[in-house]
């Protein structure tokens, strides 16, 4: 399983590279980028390559990403800790049930001992 893991990585590390370097010229490019409220003056960013913009959006599209699947995380850890106290005290329930059947079995073995020797010591 480790040999096929690698071998993978090995495979998507290759075809990364080959698409940074076919396309290169691409990456190398430089842009830049306006931005137009209406209420301040038009904003204009330093002509940066591709790539620089690349990474950049996709870190701001990570950070979003995380920022927005917080919640569910924090619906999980409440729902897990919810099953948490549920399973402890259904435990503690069937602890409670098994001492309390433990006492009657010792109650019903107990009077049926007792019949058992009265019944013996009859004379037949």
């Amino acid at each position: 399983m480790k040999n096929i893991k690698f071998v993978l990585a090995v495979i998507i590390i290759g075809f990364v590279i080959l698409c940074i370097i076919q396309n290169l010229e691409v990456l190398k490019a430089k842009a830049s980028f306006t931005l137009d409220l209406f209420l301040i003056d038009e904003y204009k960013t330093p002509e940066l390559p591709n790539v620089v913009l690349y990474i950049f959006f996709a870190l701001i599209g990570f950070i979003v990403s995380y920022i927005l699947n917080m919640a569910e995380l924090f619906k999980s850890r409440k729902r897990v800790k919810n099953i948490n106290m549920a399973l402890a005290s259904q435990a503690q329930e069937t602890n409670e049930l098994r001492n309390e059947l433990d006492a009657f079995k010792a109650k019903y073995l107990e009077k049926h001992e007792t019949k058992n020797k009265e019944a013996d010591l009859l004379p037949v």
